[in-house]
């Protein structure tokens, strides 16, 4: 086990906070060494809270981090919410050659990920229609605000990916306000069919 790993585990142990010194003999290492490693750990995310009284796992971050690890998404998996998400984007339809020429895929590739969607989105009571080259996402505005919102309340909202991967926006956005305003909005708002005996 590698010395970051084994000074997170060790903390993991602990509820109160531990000194750099406890650490530094844990590990027969310097404490030098060991703000070091704490440091590489932090690199990214602060996983290690530190203070006057020693250190500390944050363990909510620690768990976040943890499940991101877990469910690091396919190149499919990618795919297939690139797709969903355009469709959610385009009533009226998207061209199944675009979709092959924005991932790179073959148009065989788009057709056998279409078909694992109208499986996923039989839940939400949703289908994929295809007229021609052009496929559409069809259903009520109740069961389609559930796809949405199972978007952006999970870890499927990936900010990363609409920045990164396709650069489906080319605006610098604050996703982190959006998803926010979207999950305040979808709470408050009425069934759809008490607004519509309104």
């Amino acid at each position: 086990m590698k010395n970051s790993n084994k000074i997170l585990h060790y903390l993991l142990q602990k509820k109160d906070w531990v000194k750099a010194s406890e650490l530094s003999t844990y590990l027969s290492i310097s404490q030098r060494q060991v703000r070091k490693y704490i440091s590489t750990i932090n690199d990214k995310e602060q996983i290690i809270i530190s203070s006057s009284q020693g250190y500390k796992v944050n363990k909510k971050k620690y768990d976040a981090f943890v499940y991101k690890q877990k469910h690091i998404p396919t190149e499919q998996e990618k795919r297939h919410e690139y797709i969903i998400q355009k469709l959610i984007t385009h009533p009226q339809g998207y061209n199944i050659f675009d979709f092959s020429d924005e991932l790179y895929v073959s148009e065989t590739t788009i057709k056998k990920d279409i078909h694992i969607i109208k499986s996923f989105i039989q839940k939400y009571k949703l289908v994929i229609a295809r007229n021609k080259n052009i496929i559409q996402l069809l259903g009520n505005e109740e069961c389609m605000r559930k796809l949405i919102y199972s978007f952006i309340s999970d870890y499927s909202f990936n900010t990363q990916f609409f920045q990164e991967g396709f650069h489906l926006f080319e605006i610098q956005y604050d996703y982190n306000e959006i998803q926010l305003k979207l999950k305040e909005a979808m709470k408050h708002e009425p069934p759809l069919s008490s607004r519509q005996m309104k």
